[in-house]
C-alpha cells in the first residue's frame, strides 16, 4: 500500500550499524540520518521517534528493535511507517524478514527503504523484495565460506587449528604466530603409552589404566580416540568437504610419536577393532529383519537366518526352517514382497485426521526444543556483544589497548558469526517441520518411502509396529502378515472377529506408534 498518498502519514524512522567500519562505506548513522530527514521534509512526513541501533542484522534480536517492537504492541495511536534508508539496514536474513514484515502488517504498520522503494502489495515487487535482501544475505555466506576456507587454506600449510588436544598446549611466537607444542607430563605419557601398545606389552584397558596412574586426566573413550589420531605423529588431517575424502599434510608442530610406532598400533585397532565385529553384526540384524514375524509353512515353526557362501566366495542370506529341507527363501525376496505390498496400500480417509493430530503433537514438542537452541544463541549473541560494548567502553576509558580491544572485538565477532548460522539453521529447521505436517499424510499412504526413509537401526522397531508375529508369509492371503489394527486403518481383510471386537484404543495406538516412528525419518 502507498501510505504516502494518504493524510498524516507519521513514521519511525530506524538507523543501524553493525561496526564502525561501515562508516568508511558510506552507512554511517549520520549519513542515514541525513538522508532520512531530507527525505521526510520533503514528503511532509510526521517523525515520531529515532532509533539507533548499533547491532548486526543477522537476526532481529537486536536491543533497539526489541524496544521498538515492544512500544508498537504496546501503542493504540501507531505510525504509519519504519524508514530506513535500504533494505539491508532492516535485515540480512530472508526468511526472518518475511516473518517480521507479516507481524507488522498485523500492527498496520508498513516497513519502506527509501533508497529501494516497494510497494509489497502488489505481488511483482516481492521478487525485487527477495533481490535487495539476497545481496547481503550472500555477502554474509560469503563471508562465512571466506572464513571456512581460511581455515582449511591454514590447516593445508600445517597449522592446528583451535584448542590443543591433550598432550600439546597453545603456544604465540613473538611475530604473533601461533601454533601448538608438546606439554609435559603428558606428552611423556602418551608416547609411553603408544610405544607399549605397539610392542605388545599393553592392550587398550591397561594402557589407559598406566596412563591414568600417570597422571594423565582423560576419559576412556577420549583416550580411544588419541590411540587413532595421526597428529601426534606430527601430520594434520584434512577432510576435503567436495568428494568427502580425507589426507595427511605435514604440520607444524613437533610430532610425540614416530609413524612406524602409530601404525603398529593401528594395526592392532583393526584386527582387534570392535568396530568391524558391530559392523558385522548389525549387517546381519538388517538383514534378517523379519525373524520373529515369518513362520514355517511346513511345520509352522518361526524362521531363522543365516549367511551361505556360493562357490565364488560370495555371501547370500536366507530364511529357513531349523528342521532340514522344511523351507528356504532369499531374504531379498520377502523383503521385495513386503516393499511391494507397502507401497500399493492406501489409508483409510477417516484416520488421517488422527494421525495428523498426533504428528502434530510430536513436531510441536521437536519446535520447542528447536526454538529453545535459537533462543539459548540468541541470548549468547546479545551477551557476546554487550561484551563488545563494554570492551568499547574500557578502550575510551584508556583502560584497553586498541590492539587488545580488536582482538577481543574479532573473537566475539567471529563466535557471533557461528552463533548466527545456528540460528539461521534453526529457522530453516522451523520451517522444515511446518512443511512435514502439511504433507505428513503423504507417507502415510507411501510406508515403502517410509521405510526407505528410516536409518537402518530404526528399521526394526518399524516392522515390529507393522507385522504380526508368527505368520505365514506363504499363505493364500499375503495381508495377514500385518497387525490387525494396521489391517483396519488400511481396509486389509478385516475378518469377522476383527470386526466385532471394538478397535478404537487399538487403532489410536497403532497410529500414534506410527507417527512417533516419523520422528526418525532421516531429514
Amino acid at each position: 500500500m502507498n501510505y504516502l498518498n494518504s493524510h498524516q502519514v507519521s513514521a519511525i524512522l530506524y538507523t543501524r550499524v553493525s561496526t564502525e567500519e561501515q562508516a568508511t562505506k558510506g552507512g554511517s548513522l549520520k549519513t542515514q540520518q541525513d538522508t532520512l530527514r531530507q527525505y521526510y521534509l520533503l514528503k511532509n512526513i510526521q517523525i515520531g521517534k529515532i532509533f539507533v541501533e548499533d547491532h548486526s542484522a543477522k537476526t532481529f534480536n537486536r536491543p533497539e528493535w526489541r524496544r521498538l517492537m515492544v512500544e508498537l504492541e504496546k501503542s493504540k495511536a501507531r505510525p504509519t511507517l519504519i524508514l530506513f534508508t535500504r533494505w539491508d539496514r532492516f535485515s540480512r536474513n530472508t526468511g526472518d524478514a518475511y516473518y517480521v514484515i507479516s507481524k507488522l502488517k498485523k500492527l498496520g504498520v508498513e516497513p519502506q527503504a527509501i533508497e529501494q522503494p516497494l510497494d509489497l502489495s502488489i505481488p511483482e515487487n516481492k521478487m525485487m523484495f527477495a533481490f535487495y535482501l539476497a545481496i547481503p544475505e550472500v555477502e554474509n555466506d560469503r563471508r562465512g565460506l571466506n572464513t571456512k576456507m581460511g581455515l582449511q587454506r591454514a590447516k593445508e600449510r600445517g597449522r592446528w587449528m583451535g584448542r590443543a588436544p591433550i598432550g600439546y598446549k597453545n603456544y604465540c611466537l613473538a611475530d604473533g604466530s601461533k601454533l601448538i607444542m608438546p606439554k609435559e607430563p603428558e606428552a611423556s605419557i602418551i608416547k609411553f603409552s603408544f610405544y607399549q601398545m605397539a610392542n605388545l606389552r599393553f592392550n587398550f584397558t591397561e594402557g589407559y589404566r598406566e596412563a591414568v596412574k600417570a597422571g594423565m586426566k582423560c576419559s576412556r573413550s577420549n583416550f580411544w580416540h588419541l590411540l587413532q589420531n595421526p597428529m601426534y605423529t606430527g601430520n594434520i588431517r584434512i577432510t576435503d568437504v567436495q568428494n568427502s575424502s580425507e589426507y595427511l599434510v605435514p604440520g607444524l608442530h613437533n610430532a610425540i610419536v614416530s609413524v612406524p610406532t602409530f601404525n603398529k598400533v593401528q594395526e592392532l585397532f583393526y584386527k582387534r577393532g570392535k568396530g568391524n565385529d558391530e559392523s558385522r553384526k548389525n549387517d546381519l540384524r538388517q538383514k534378517f529383519l523379519f525373524r520373529g514375524f515369518a513362520s514355517c509353512p511346513v511345520c509352522g515353526k518361526l524362521l531363522t537366518g543365516s549367511p551361505s557362501k556360493s562357490g565364488t566366495g560370495r555371501l547370500y542370506y536366507y530364511y529357513h526352517c531349523g528342521k532340514p529341507g522344511h523351507y528356504r527363501v532369499r531374504y531379498e525376496k520377502l523383503l521385495d514382497r513386503l516393499m511391494a505390498r507397502l507401497k500399493n496400500i492406501r489409508v483409510l480417509p477417516q484416520y488421517i485426521l488422527e494421525y495428523k493430530n498426533f504428528v502434530e503433537i510430536n513436531h510441536a514438542k521437536e519446535n520447542q526444543r528447536v526454538v529453545s537452541s535459537k533462543m539459548k544463541s540468541l541470548q549468547s549473541i546479545e551477551l557476546f556483544t554487550e561484551r563488545i560494548h563494554k570492551a568499547k567502553d574500557l578502550l575510551l576509558d584508556g583502560h584497553l589497548e586498541f590492539q587488545q580491544y580488536a582482538n577481543i572485538k574479532s573473537d566475539l565477532e567471529a563466535k557471533i558469526r557461528i552463533l548466527g548460522y545456528q540460528v539461521e539453521a534453526n529457522s530453516k529447521k522451523q520451517i522444515e517441520l511446518a512443511d512435514k505436517v502439511d504433507q505428513t499424510s503423504n507417507l502415510l499412504n507411501a510406508l515403502d518411502r517410509f521405510f526407505i526413509l528410516l536409518e537402518e537401526k530404526n528399521k526394526h522397531a518399524f516392522v515390529n509396529i507393522i507385522l504380526d508375529k508368527n505368520v505365514d508369509w506363504e499363505s493364500g492371503d499375503f495381508d495377514l502378515i500385518f497387525k490387525r489394527p494396521f489391517r483396519i486403518i488400511y481396509g486389509l481383510n478385516v475378518t469377522i472377529q476383527d470386526s466385532e471386537t471394538p478397535t478404537n484404543q487399538e487403532t489410536t495406538s497403532f497410529l500414534k506408534q506410527l507417527s512417533d516412528m516419523e520422528l526418525l525419518i532421516r531429514p
